[in-house]
């Protein structure tokens, strides 16, 4: 029986370094160099100075050695579950925090006790390569071309409404989508309340700048607009975390929020007992005419999915689907459809976190059946990947991804490779990467011809709840500071981008969307707030609440 790996990390090392101490006379006995058997090499009588320096040569040799034993253990361990953490990707302060969490990863897997390597020098080794702090930059871009005009939107309260819903007890906007809605089918805004699980809808033509209740379930992470039962209205389905905390516990759900023939909105569960589910979306992926799904299950630490839903539905007052696995992986954020190789047949995209960090392409072969293919790998275990979007960026015909990977909710610190990048398609995976603009806390793309010039331009934002933190002091660096929180990047002449910093200062944007919100022709921006400060209305009937929404309408037109 091996040692448990707790009690590697309470030894401070001192047991396996005597094991890799006897590794490392039986690696010098094999190149040759002598340990006590054998031959011993001649030393004049009373030469303390050569004596002493044979001793030094042959320390440096043993301390040598020890270093490469352990480094391979090191690489053996992380690479057992991710590709290799780099020392230089986080500062040295957090390095301690970050190998307690691997190493309790490490004591649930099935990698083998004693191949652990000790927990000091395995930290010593992590903080002597490791920078002290990274400097954070300045905002990157020139001024906005296009003005904005802003306002919000909030919730309304009053005394005939109270009795529906909850009061948000603070702003917590996960997800916004644009797209028809209603019988009459005019656009309006869906938006999810993460904290409070609520769903609001925002409807331009009835000229309020409030926003209506439609539904609650308990922590929903993604909307996404679609008509499952094709019966000519539009309905929506809805991932449902299930906890608002990284969890591993089994309270995910996928919702499907649909309207009654009276117009009266229901709730219908259409998978639940999961992980946490961070996205679904509807396409016919068997080519049988009804729509299936595909879900995004992150799960926690140690449980998620990329899930099929295959639609056995004969009657949707009882929708009925069969669950097939693709993937068991933790961490998966998004699953955008669409044809990616041109076949006819649906495909999607899943972008998976966590230690994972990696864009792959799930390409339908029919039958249920899908083979992957590697998009992007960030060969980075605290990548920070955020989001995706799938669409054209250089306009010659196939899809491209924009990602944006600025989590910093894990440790709040700055990392120079949070940035907006685009993955262009060249006909092959992997995708080429194409660093765009660097954004400390990116949290969500989304993309659209702004300027209304003929190509695509993208918009960012980023998402900062608990500022970014001095490694060595325990400081808020963002105090003070003006750092980006909503940029967008104007593509200037084909596949050059120019980045205008449309916003400092406001870090609450868990979500962004381009939309022609006032229908006068040209791109608007709806932006989201999901601030972490509580909001205690002053009295019960009070209209409007703070903000939840952010409207930027664009004057160009």
């Amino acid at each position: 029986m091996g040692l448990a790996i707790r009690e590697m990390i309470d030894s401070e090392g001192s047991l396996m370094l005597t094991k890799t101490g006897v590794q490392a006379t039986m690696i010098l006995v094999a190149l040759g160099l002598s340990t006590g058997c054998g031959p011993s090499p001649v030393v004049p009588p009373h030469d303390t100075a050569n004596t002493t320096t044979a001793a030094q040569d042959f320390g440096e040799v043993v301390a040598a050695v020890d270093k490469q034993l352990l480094e391979s253990q090191i690489r053996e361990a992380c690479t057992y579950c991710h590709a290799y953490p780099e020392p230089q990707t986080i500062p040295k302060e957090f390095w301690e925090k970050e190998l307690r969490q691997a190493y309790g990863f490490l004591e649930h897997s099935d990698f083998d006790p004693q191949k652990v390597p000790p927990f000091a020098p395995t930290l010593r080794f992590f903080r002597d390569r490791a920078p002290d702090r990274f400097e954070i930059e300045p905002p990157q871009g020139t001024p906005s071309p296009l003005v904005f005009q802003t306002r919000d939107l909030a919730v309304e309260v009053d005394r005939e409404t109270t009795g529906q819903f909850a009061l948000p007890v603070y702003q917590g906007v996960s997800n916004i989508q644009w797209s028809p809605w209603g019988a009459e089918k005019q656009n309006a805004s869906l938006i999810t309340d993460m904290p409070t699980g609520q769903i609001f809808v925002w409807e331009p033509r009835t000229g309020r700048n409030t926003l209506s209740f439609l539904g609650k379930v308990t922590h929903p992470g993604h909307l996404e607009t679609t008509d499952l039962d094709q019966d000519g209205r539009p309905d929506a389905l809805v991932a449902d975390l299930g906890t608002l905390q990284t969890s591993d516990a089994k309270k995910g759900r996928v919702l499907w929020l649909h309207a009654d023939e009276s117009g009266a909105y229901q709730m219908t569960s259409l998978l639940a007992g999961v992980g946490r589910v961070a996205d679904v979306r509807a396409a016919d992926f068997d080519s049988d005419g009804d729509r299936d799904l595909v879900v995004a299950e992150f799960g926690g630490q140690f449980s998620g999915h990329v899930l099929y839903l295959e639609n056995r539905t004969t009657d949707y007052r009882e929708p009925h689907f069969e669950v097939h696995t693709l993937d068991d992986r933790a961490g998966v954020i998004h699953v955008p459809v669409a044809d990616l190789n041109g076949d006819g047949r649906l495909d999607f995209m899943a972008l998976i976190s966590q230690e994972h960090e990696k864009i792959v392409a799930f390409l339908n072969q029919g039958d249920g059946k899908f083979r992957k293919e590697v998009v992007f790998d960030a060969n980075n275990a605290g990548y920070g990947s955020a989001g995706i979007e799938l669409t054209d960026v250089d306009g010659d015909g196939d899809l491209d991804v924009l990602l944006v990977n600025g989590d910093t909710l894990d440790f709040q610190i700055y990392r120079p490779y949070h940035q907006v990048q685009w993955l262009e398609n060249k006909g092959s995976f992997p995708f080429q990467r194409h660093a765009l603009t660097p954004l400390p806390g990116g949290l969500a793309v989304s993309s659209g011809d702004l300027d209304a010039d003929g190509d695509l331009d993208i918009v960012a934002s980023a998402f900062l709840p608990f500022g970014i933190t001095d490694p060595q002091t325990g400081v808020n660096l963002l105090d003070g500071k003006r750092v980006a929180s909503l940029v967008w990047l104007e593509q200037t002449s084909p596949r050059q981008f120019e980045t205008h910093v449309l916003e400092t200062g406001r870090y609450s944007h868990a979500t962004v969307k381009c939309a022609d919100v006032d229908g006068d022709g040209d791109l608007d921006l709806l932006t989201g707030h999901f601030t972490l400060e509580g909001i205690t209305p002053r009295a019960i009937g009070l209209s409007p609440l703070p903000g939840m929404i952010t409207i930027w309408e664009n004057q160009l037109r």
